[in-house]
């Protein structure tokens, strides 16, 4: 996965610098890949951010969404909403779609150029019923004479990664460098905690020790341990570090 990737970012940095007449033959490169044993598990896609339409994607997305490449480029953009689970498709449409946007609203050119997004969400195919956890990665790959994205391409694999949520970040993927500017993930876990839960993690964001939250909530520290293990079970951490992370990407 990682060699793919770097093989797209590398095309990425090329094209970006290509005229418009110059696109066909970067598309055609693009799809070539998309045959190439290496990628023949993933789908891989050209999109045109002016009309949210696809110009490009591999044949592997009916494998994962039950849908051909046809239905791609008849619905476009639109197409998302019958790919994703429902609440999937509301947190990232509602949530980390528009706070990523504004991270790379504000950056200059070169930065644009330079920006790498990573999804993790869930597909669905719409034949199957069959769910697969997704990481997707995309960037800019051509931008017009004002210095807007125009095109964007990416890949999608399954991953190895399956929590009950969605994740998104925003890199700047440089040679000497690479920097994350955006990092959130929004856990359906959180929204089953009981008030008692919630209290106790409040308390604990505090910095505040067992007996200190046990003295304030008028319950014994035995009591404050056995909340904490059902938080910890529900939201899928190991560890005290592992909690206020969460809570601090979120």
């Amino acid at each position: 996965m990682k060699a793919s990737l770097e093989a797209h970012r590398k095309e990425l940095t090329a094209i970006a610098s290509q005229k418009e007449q110059d696109i066909d033959s970067f598309l055609e490169s693009f799809k070539s890949f998309a045959i190439d044993g290496l990628n023949i598990n993933s789908i891989r896609y050209i999109l045109n951010l002016k009309d949210l339409k696809y110009e490009f994607i591999s044949n592997s997305c009916t494998a994962f969404t039950g849908m051909k490449p046809i239905d791609f480029y008849g619905k476009g953009m639109q197409i998302l909403s019958e790919i994703m689970i429902s609440k999937d498709f509301k947190a990232l449409s509602n949530d980390l779609f528009p706070g990523m946007n504004q991270v790379v609203k504000d950056l200059c050119l070169e930065d644009k150029r330079a920006v790498v997004f990573e999804l993790h969400y869930h597909m669905q195919n719409n034949k199957t019923g069959k769910l697969t956890p997704v990481v997707e990665y995309s960037s800019y790959a051509d931008f017009d004479d004002k210095g807007r994205p125009s095109i964007s391409t990416g890949i999608c694999y399954e991953s190895v990664l399956d929590f009950n949520g969605v994740r998104g970040l925003v890199r700047l993927n440089k040679e000497e460098e690479q920097k994350t500017i955006y990092d959130r993930t929004i856990y359906y876990s959180t929204y089953v905690l009981t008030p008692s839960e919630k209290k106790i993690i409040a308390h604990l964001l505090e910095g505040k020790d067992h007996k200190t939250i046990a003295d304030e909530e008028c319950i014994s520290p035995h009591t404050v341990k056995t909340h904490i293990k059902n938080i910890y079970k529900k939201l899928d951490v190991n560890k005290a570090s592992e909690l206020l992370a969460h809570f601090t990407n979120n």
